[in-house]
């Protein structure tokens, strides 16, 4: 018998072995290169990684040899299941910086048009060696041989018996690894010593709250299957309503500020633009000598304008949605998914709208559809008397011919001329949104011939100059009908975007509020949920809710270190108030407190 021969007996002995190493193969290669999609072990030494690496792949596809025989087809689940996951993190990743977080999920049905046109721009070529690991076992399993099921003679028992246990064996071993991993980061940052148990307890059982916040962190110190089964029970039976006892509620009351001012609202239109993902950097820049936002410009340098170009942004999984919610209610987003997702729904919050209700007529208007994370429902829950659309504005306005910001300004002009003064107008722009190719040839008018920059950001700074030429029209419009004088005019960044298309590294955003008869230029950082208390100040709310964060205009800030936190962390006693206020604000949301 010749060597070939040899060779195809002993394939055909043992198809069924070499058909699940072949799949441990295709799975580890899959995890190495999500890793290194997520820079997981760039620190590991090579034993380490293989050992976290061959434990996950193991342990995914342990059901192979607990299954019937028939069922041992069912093991190509995993396979698709994690292709689908890591492909879906990677895009994440690469737009927002982390892991998508489960209850996001349920949200597919709402995903826009802008959300895919970013979900291709964020594709690769490489993309596809995810898929090529599932795709190649399938074909494989189709080779009638592979289907042959283990025997169940004692020295097929035996094989089974001892995957079983070196899978274990090597789970063990990933999981003592991962957590003196953590042990060290938590001694490096915190120098506090600890044992191998309480760093076990920490990552997989009672999970720090800034390391459950960061997944991608939380996935790093945890491993693959360990971290999808506790994102699963937090989904199921932690990351939903809570009910406050007496206690907790006097704790959430002894942290929120209360006043007993009587608000006076002023009596000026407030027309308040929240644009979207307009990085501070963007605002004053020159290209050959010409302005990028010579309108921008031109307000923060008028007087009566407060301005901030030090806006450290605080948004999380919700991204554009926790923005509106900082502006809308003063309140963080949820340390997972988005607040506009349910959160807010049946609750009686003190937003803005309806803190000027009595005095204000309110109107929101979004330059897309307002679908993406249930947008259009939550400005319903924030209290606005009107919530209109881009299919709204296509009936008056012509979106296609001059864009969709500079409709927007042009649709908000008609309203204004029917609306009852004073009105409370939100508008949220549209053409920033990643990945910056809203412009088209009918808008180029309003673009600018960019040499000095190439790429991404030069698109993105063409968008921005072509939503400044859309201020520009709203404010000449607004001089025409008589009513600039009368109008508090606010552009505040919804988020910040890197030209990478993600959220990191974190940029400063934008806050500019002209027209409201105090003139101050705020040069330190300030957190974005100080936009909210700084609104109300201008507006003249002074009632009980001013938001977890403070007005710029108390002059209350201090300075802020933004590149050490993403969450701002100022001089030693904002600092705490701040880590304190994410904690307050998920639990204000989550539980029945604004009955």
């Amino acid at each position: 018998m010749n060597v070939s021969s040899i060779s195809a007996e002993y394939a055909r002995r043992h198809a069924a072995l070499l058909w699940w190493a072949a799949c441990a193969v295709f799975l580890g290669v899959q995890i190495r290169i999500f890793a290194a999609e997520l820079g997981l072990f760039e620190r590991s030494i090579f034993t380490v990684r293989t050992l976290k690496i061959s434990a996950d792949a193991l342990l995914i596809l342990l059901p192979y040899w607990l299954l019937p025989g028939r069922f041992r087809g069912l093991s190509l689940v995993p396979l698709w299941g994690m292709a689908l996951l890591f492909f879906t993190n990677a895009l994440s990743v690469r737009f927002t910086g982390d892991c998508l977080p489960l209850n996001l999920l349920s949200q597919a049905k709402n995903i826009d048009t802008q959300l895919t046109d970013s979900i291709f721009r964020l594709l690769r070529p490489s993309d596809i060696i995810y898929w090529l690991p599932p795709t190649a076992a399938s074909a494989l399993w189709c080779v009638r041989p592979l289907r042959r099921a283990v025997s169940d003679s004692q020295a097929g028992k035996i094989l089974r018996s001892s995957i079983c246990a070196a899978t274990l064996i090597i789970v063990f071993l990933a999981q003592v690894s991962y957590s003196n991993a953590f042990y060290r980061l938590i001694y490096f940052y915190n120098g506090r010593q600890l044992s191998l148990i309480e760093s076990t307890d920490k990552r997989l059982i009672h999970r720090d709250a800034d390391f459950r916040c960061q997944r991608s962190l939380s996935l790093r110190h945890s491993g693959i299957v360990a971290y999808m089964l506790t994102e699963l029970y937090e989904h199921i039976f932690t990351g939903g309503d809570i009910k406050l006892s007496d206690v907790e509620r006097k704790s959430l009351d002894s942290f929120v500020l209360h006043t007993r001012e009587v608000s006076t609202p002023t009596d000026k239109n407030i027309i308040f633009i929240v644009a979207e993902s307009l990085n501070a950097d963007a605002v004053g820049t020159r290209i050959n000598d010409r302005q990028v936002t010579p309108v921008l410009d031109s307000l923060i340098a008028a007087d009566g304008t407060i301005s901030c170009l030090h806006v450290v942004p605080q948004v999380h999984d919700g991204i554009s949605s926790d923005g509106q919610l900082l502006y809308n209610t003063g309140l963080l987003p949820l340390r997972s998914g988005a607040a506009a997702q349910r959160a807010i729904y049946g609750k009686r919050l003190p937003s803005l709208a309806c803190q000027l209700s009595s005095s204000h007529s309110s109107m929101a208007i979004f330059a897309e559809r307002g679908l993406a994370w249930r947008e259009k429902d939550a400005y319903k829950a924030y209290g606005y008397n009107r919530v209109l659309t881009s299919d709204s504005i296509a009936k008056h306005v012509d979106i296609d011919n001059i864009g969709a910001d500079a409709a927007l300004m042009e649709y908000a002009l008609l309203q204004t001329d029917s609306l009852r003064q004073p009105f409370f107008i939100q508008l949220l722009t549209a053409s920033t949104h990643y990945p910056f190719n809203t412009i088209n040839a009918t808008t180029a008018q309003n673009t600018m011939d960019i040499t000095e920059v190439q790429g991404i950001e030069a698109d993105y700074l063409n968008c921005v100059h072509y939503l400044d030429s859309a201020i520009g029209n709203l404010v000449e419009g607004l001089k025409q009908r008589g009513l600039v004088e009368n109008t508090i005019l606010i552009v505040a960044s919804d988020h910040h975007m890197n030209m990478d298309s993600g959220l990191n590294p974190l940029r400063p955003i934008v806050f500019v509020a002209a027209g409201c008869g105090t003139g101050m230029r705020i040069d330190h950082p300030v957190a974005q949920a100080d936009v909210f208390p700084t609104l109300c100040s201008i507006a003249g709310l002074r009632g009980s809710w001013r938001g977890l964060g403070y007005s710029m205009t108390d002059n209350a800030c201090g300075a802020i270190d933004y590149y050490q936190n993403v969450h701002g962390t100022p001089e030693e006693g904002r600092g705490r108030h701040m880590r304190r206020a994410w904690t307050v604000s998920d639990s204000l949301l989550r539980s029945d407190y604004f009955r």
